[in-house]
């Protein structure tokens, strides 16, 4: 109990904030600009957290092609498919 008295101690309210936005949408530049901080700061941050508690909490996913393409299209929006409009058969 003493350890985890120690790690929220470390952690400030603008971290519980930032964590709190991330559980609702883990989009970190979204989050970002909801807290009017640079996408950086956001990263920095994040990176902050995860270190005090020795955990990351969100691991890098790799990067598809449609991430570079189309901003992150997921596939699973149930949206149109931008990249698959545009091909020929």
């Amino acid at each position: 109990m003493e350890r985890v008295n120690t790690l929220v101690g470390r952690l400030r309210i603008r971290h519980f904030d930032f964590l709190g936005r991330l559980g609702r949408n883990p989009n970190l530049a979204r989050v970002a600009a909801e807290m009017n901080m640079a996408y950086s700061t956001a990263t920095k941050m994040l990176q902050d957290i995860e270190d005090i508690l020795g955990v990351a909490l969100f691991p890098p996913q790799p990067a598809t092609d449609l991430d570079h393409c189309c901003g992150g299209y997921d596939g699973q929006t149930g949206g149109p498919d931008p990249v698959g409009s545009t091909r020929r058969s």
